[in-house]
């Protein structure tokens, strides 16, 4: 992504997808001071040319970061920020991660209703449009919503449905986290069974 910003010369897009990247990069790099100066640079350029698309997916990836500095609800008001803005029919993959992070975020602030208003939005929305994994991640996270609101049978009913898609599919990495998920729901030997063939 350097090089990129080095070359992009006088196209700002070209400048602002390169510092974006920078900001996915250091936020995965746990460095969060760097992460937020160039997410910072990134909106910068997407509010000059009023690009709401790319100023929501940096949002987004703003959101992630504060999410993993234990700030939910810093994350929640950026991720709202441009929420009524992108339309679901032109940006459909877009509105429904909007959704479904914020739908993470209110599980994580314990908000367990609006978790399921978002999450489940998601899911219709990955649906209509034929976005699978979007599909799958989100009941996914509906499960885990569920599991911690002490609504154990539901997530876990949600959780198995998720893990014979996931089978079917051969979508290996998602049965791991269904069947992390599911041990959450079991106890003794039953947990570790699921936990062992995770």
């Amino acid at each position: 992504y350097y090089s990129a910003l080095k070359m992009s010369g006088e196209n700002v897009r070209s400048k602002m997808l390169a510092y974006q990247g920078l900001g996915d990069v250091y936020t995965n790099l746990a460095n969060q001071t760097k992460a937020l100066r160039f997410y910072e640079k990134a909106k910068e350029i997407s509010k000059q040319i009023k690009d709401i698309s790319s100023e929501t997916e940096i949002n987004l990836g703003m959101g992630i970061l504060f999410y993993n500095l234990g700030q939910p609800e810093r994350a929640l008001k950026l991720l709202l920020e441009n929420f009524a803005k992108i339309n679901e029919n032109e940006l459909p993959y877009l509105k429904a991660e909007l959704q479904q992070k914020t739908g993470i975020i209110f599980t994580k602030t314990k908000e367990y209703s609006k978790a399921e208003k978002y999450l489940k939005a998601s899911i219709k929305l990955s649906e209509k449009f034929g976005d699978f994994y979007n599909s799958i991640l989100s009941n996914t996270y509906l499960a885990y919503s569920n599991i911690l609101n002490n609504n154990n049978e539901n997530g876990r009913k949600i959780l198995l449905e998720q893990l014979k898609i996931c089978r079917e599919n051969n979508l290996n990495q998602l049965v791991g986290v269904q069947l992390l998920m599911l041990s959450e729901t079991k106890s003794g030997k039953a947990k570790y069974n699921y936990l062992k063939n995770a």
